[in-house]
Parts: structure tokens; sequence; C-alpha cells
């Protein structure tokens, strides 16, 4: 997925809102709308036909999220977030993520709070001159 450097499927099976509470405690927040990145959910969406999991049988939501890296000084990396639901419980969530290593930290932490990994792949950083991982 060109632009894209790691994508990580997990099944959650949780309440809407459990889901969110799991999210801002790990330190990721909802921020702008989702059109920007329509071209990049489209592909998600059809990565996931791929994977064996069907869209068609669940409500899917589209929402992008902000999670700060400790550094000096701090940044942020953006992530991609496609949630499949059935009657009020997220059962999987699809993260994916520009910037390289990101979603390698939050998969522990996702484990941790009782979210199984489905799959997760981090592809090595392209050095593009002109190009940044962190904004797209």
């Amino acid at each position: 997925m060109r632009g894209l450097k790691s994508i990580a499927a997990f099944y959650v099976n949780r309440d809407a809102e459990v889901f969110w509470l799991d999210l801002g405690v790990l330190g990721l927040k909802k921020t702008r709308s989702s059109e920007r990145y329509a071209m990049y959910f489209k592909k998600i969406i059809e990565w996931l036909v791929e994977y064996g999991l069907n869209p068609e049988r669940y409500v899917v939501s589209e929402h992008v999220l902000r999670y700060q890296l400790q550094g000096d000084p701090p940044r942020n990396a953006l992530v991609l977030a496609v949630t499949l639901s059935h009657k009020g419980r997220v059962i999987y969530a699809v993260l994916a993520s520009f910037t390289p290593g990101v979603l390698i930290i939050l998969s522990s932490r996702f484990r941790n709070a009782g979210w199984k990994s489905e799959f997760l792949l981090d592809m090595a950083a392209e050095r593009i001159q002109g190009y940044s991982s962190t904004e797209e």
C-alpha cells in the first residue's frame, strides 16, 4: 500500500465505548476528517477483502488518529483506523500508519489490553527526497 508503512489487524470484540477508551488510554486521539485519506481507506478495505474479512457483514467506520511519538522534539504520527462493528461492538480494527515502527510499539500495548493480533506488517521506510512520512 503505497505511502503506508505498516498495517495491523486486531480481533477486538469490545463495546464501542470500551474500544475508544482503550485507544485513548494508549495515547491515540481522534483528529481531522477522513476525507483527505479516502484513497488509503479504500486500499485498506481492499486489503481486508484479500485477507479474508468480509466488510459487507459489518458496519465499517473510518477514522484518522494521532499518536505522539517520544523524542526531542516529540512528533505526531497519523494512524488510520478502520473498524468493523456489529450491534454496537467493534469486532475487528485495522490500523495503518505512514510512520514505520508505530504499530510495532502499539501492538504489544493492544495485546496487553486484551486485543488479539491477527496480522502485522511493518515495511522499511523509503528515503525519497522531499518526502516526510509523518505528514501525508
